[in-house]
């Protein structure tokens, strides 16, 4: 290859990383800090009694709540930093875990950093959404498979069986008719974006920044900016 062909690719390289930041930006709008967005995770058969999803224990449920008090509800979704590999991690600060997939694919756990670290398996803990039928929702699919979605039962529990929920044209709306009822409605799910509030960047920072946390690849970065921040105030 000519170095004029290298070159000339590299406006074109520059071009492109700005308009996916620039979506990126207008998508998060304020409520993001970097990589990171503070997000509660809504499940559509159980949203009249408010079915968020959370990590309880070990397990992965979508509890009734009334309320948001004290950010009990709250997840943190954590941008992968990679445009040749796009995701997110989802992350409870209360729980102290990532949001994975067992090895066998058949249902998600919480699980820490250190079990993710020692053993490897970050591609277990990476998510993909794409559109649901039902407007504003997403199906969040595994980012390993994506035959493998998240789906919860009409008590907030995941079903034992979740490979019935495969589908090979899923933006067919024939497929999507026929589909098993559990599949259709208990794995849809409204992501939404926690409004700014003061002292926002300390709680990312107190939630995100300490212990073995600080160092992984999303959050390096946005952490070292809001260690002189802090020594600063």
């Amino acid at each position: 290859m000519h170095p004029t062909d290298v070159k000339s690719k590299l406006p074109e390289r520059a071009i492109l990383l700005l308009l996916i930041t620039m979506c990126l930006a207008d998508i998060c709008n304020s409520a993001c800090l970097g990589p990171v967005c503070i997000v509660r995770v809504q499940n559509f058969r159980l949203n009249r009694g408010q079915g968020y999803v959370q990590v309880i224990g070990k397990q992965v449920l979508a509890r009734k709540a009334a309320d948001n008090q004290d950010g009990k509800l709250n997840l943190y979704k954590i941008s992968t930093v990679d445009y040749n590999d796009v995701g997110f991690y989802l992350y409870d600060s209360n729980a102290k875990r990532f949001i994975c997939w067992k090895k066998t694919l058949d249902r998600v756990i919480g699980m820490n950093i250190k079990r993710i670290n020692a053993r490897n398996l970050w591609p277990y803990c990476k998510f993909k959404d794409y559109p649901s039928t039902r407007t504003s929702y997403v199906r969040l699919q595994a980012s390993l498979d994506n035959s493998t979605e998240i789906i919860f039962n009409r008590n907030g529990r995941q079903p034992k069986v979740k490979r019935n929920c495969k589908k090979k044209n899923r933006f067919s709306m024939d497929d999507n008719a026929h589909r098993h009822e559990h599949c259709d409605e208990y794995g849809d799910f409204l992501v939404l974006n926690e409004p700014v509030y003061n002292g926002y960047q300390h709680a990312v920072y107190r939630a995100l920044c300490k212990g073995e946390l600080r160092n992984m690849r999303e959050l390096s970065v946005i952490c070292r900016k809001m260690r002189i921040n802090e020594t600063i105030n």
